[in-house]
């Protein structure tokens, strides 16, 4: 069986990936510091609230 990755409450100042066999929940989310953040779900990326990428820094879903 798959679980899905809850990535909650995270402020990301280092390039960082999550990665999931099933769904990724994103919820209270901050990209900092020129850091990427990298999520690569299976299933379903859910960006439920707060979620920021500042200037100079990444974000992709693959």
């Amino acid at each position: 069986m798959c679980a899905n990755a809850n990535f909650t409450n995270q402020t990301v100042t280092a390039n960082t990936t999550v990665t999931s066999c099933g769904d990724i929940n994103v919820q209270n989310v901050t990209v900092i510091n020129g850091a990427k953040l990298t999520l690569d779900a299976a299933g379903e990326v859910d960006i439920i609230s707060d979620f920021e990428v500042e200037l100079g820094s990444e974000f992709e879903i693959k």
